[in-house]
């Protein structure tokens, strides 16, 4: 009887621990099949590190274990991996001032210039006002607008960084020169000088034109009127400053538009016949306009009507 009791008692034991088939066991009595780090041979088991355990921001990191960890890449263009860290790379190409890219500065710009977007020094003009021999807008002197040529004067633009040139129409290689006059050569290099008219509407019959033959040299317009108006209107408007260099059948006509646009020079050859000159532009662009004429050999008359009535322009000989 006491035989049979100790036999139940160790068949218990054995079904509660589980015999040698049992999945669960393992040789060291550790952790069995579901551990995520396989044993070593020798019985012990190997954990990995992490990137974060390292501070590693980028590249490839050995996890302790035999593995590679890839701890991923630089979100930023400018930045470059060093030592599993992203590390800004500041850059001043084609830029002389602003921002490096990584907080520093590729450098400042002068008195009355400023930092452009692309990283430019432009001037921005210092507002000085104009000498009395300025015909332009008054507005576009030393204001950071651009290099305005044929004015009358030298524009201070003309000698900061990052400035359009502007007034020289017609040129090869156009550049302001230090008497502020443009220069580069091509067909259409005229000189605007004449001072800007006063554009009269009359209500009159226009003037006869008589011909005449035309002395070479420079005319400034001083007079233009236009007649008979539509509607009868009397009373005078702006009109654009015109000068015209005659030399043979070549005439250089140079008009600066009022309000200080950019200057137009257009070289014609000339056809005379009778009453009438036709002149037939070869630069910038072909055109053809027919006046008719009086001349002498201190004045020049132009005369062209249209459907807004005859305009009558008087042009003065100064040389």
């Amino acid at each position: 009887m006491r035989t049979l009791v100790v036999l139940l008692i160790v068949s218990l034991a054995a079904c509660q621990d589980g015999g040698a088939g049992d999945p669960g066991a393992t040789p060291d009595g550790g952790v069995g099949s579901n551990d995520a780090t396989p044993p070593h041979p020798d019985g012990t088991t190997c954990t990995p590190t992490t990137c974060a355990a390292h501070g590693a921001e980028c590249g490839t990191l050995a996890d302790g274990c035999g593995q590679e960890l890839d701890c991923g890449y630089c979100v930023f263009a400018s930045d470059r991996c060093e030592t599993n860290s992203c590390v800004c790379q500041p850059s001043c190409y084609m830029r002389d001032c602003g921002d490096d890219g990584c907080g520093g500065s590729c450098g400042s710009c002068g008195t009355n210039e400023s930092c452009s977007s692309l990283g430019r020094c432009v001037y921005d003009g210092a507002g000085s006002t104009p000498p009395p021999t300025w015909v332009c807008n008054a507005s576009y002197w030393d204001a950071g607008d651009g290099c305005d040529c044929n004015c009358g004067a030298l524009d201070p633009d003309c000698s900061g960084a990052g400035q359009q040139l502007h007034g020289c129409t017609g040129l090869d290689h156009p550049t302001c020169g230090a008497q502020g006059l443009c220069t580069g050569g091509g067909a259409c290099h005229a000189v605007p000088g004449s001072a800007y008219l006063t554009h009269y509407m009359v209500i009159q019959t226009p003037p006869a034109m008589f011909g005449g033959t035309v002395v070479s040299g420079r005319y400034e317009a001083t007079e233009m009127r236009s007649y008979n108006p539509p509607g009868g209107v009397s009373g005078f408007g702006g009109g654009d400053a015109v000068a015209i260099e005659i030399s043979g059948t070549t005439w250089k006509r140079m008009r600066r538009p009022v309000g200080g646009f950019p200057a137009v020079d257009e070289t014609f050859t000339a056809a005379t016949s009778g009453t009438t000159v036709t002149l037939t532009r070869t630069c910038p662009s072909a055109l053809t306009e027919t006046f008719t004429f009086t001349a002498s050999s201190t004045q020049l008359v132009l005369s062209k009507a249209s459907s807004s009535g005859t305009k009558v322009i008087t042009f003065t000989k100064r040389w």
